[in-house]
């Protein structure tokens, strides 16, 4: 590696190869599988193709025939997606929108959650409130706790007639 470093660096203007990751990712690809080092720094090797330098490619590829039955690839337009859904042949895509759905989901649930947690809470509150005494308050305020109090039961029907 180090000597492959210093061969992209002298041959680059002295930049340093900084695709790694990528290097990583392609480095066990079977184009680069080679059955034995191949070195070419001589010049061109007249004569020598691709399969007598690096052999046959182990991924079986498709002939002329059975190219011309494979389906066309798609241009843009037919790969934009409408308004109404989601390419469902891309895997990608699939997964996204599931992720999406979910999140929503969940989202959706906890704003559920909450708010029975509010309703509950307000509920608590009510009935607190009913057991306010209204003994020791000035005939105006009395009245106006219990006119509260008289919502609060019909609110919970709790009125015994």
């Amino acid at each position: 590696m180090k000597q492959a470093r210093a061969t992209y660096r002298d041959e680059n203007k002295r930049t340093s190869f900084v695709q790694e990751d990528v290097w990583e990712i392609l480095r066990s690809h079977a184009k680069w599988d080679a059955p034995d080092p191949v070195d070419l720094t001589e010049g061109d090797v007249p004569g020598v193709g691709h399969e007598d330098l690096f052999g046959e490619d182990a991924r079986p590829r498709l002939s002329g025939l059975e190219k011309s039955t494979r389906p066309f690839k798609k241009s843009k337009s037919d790969t934009t997606t409408s308004t109404k859904g989601s390419n469902s042949s891309n895997p990608f895509s699939e997964h996204m929108s599931t992720k999406f759905r979910l999140k929503r989901e969940a989202a959706n649930k906890a704003y559920e959650v909450s708010e029975e947690k509010d309703r509950t809470l307000m509920r608590l509150e009510e009935m607190k409130f009913l057991t306010t005494s209204t003994k020791d308050l000035l005939k105006d305020d009395a009245f106006c706790i219990y006119y509260q109090k008289q919502m609060i039961k019909d609110k919970y029907k709790l009125n015994r007639d």
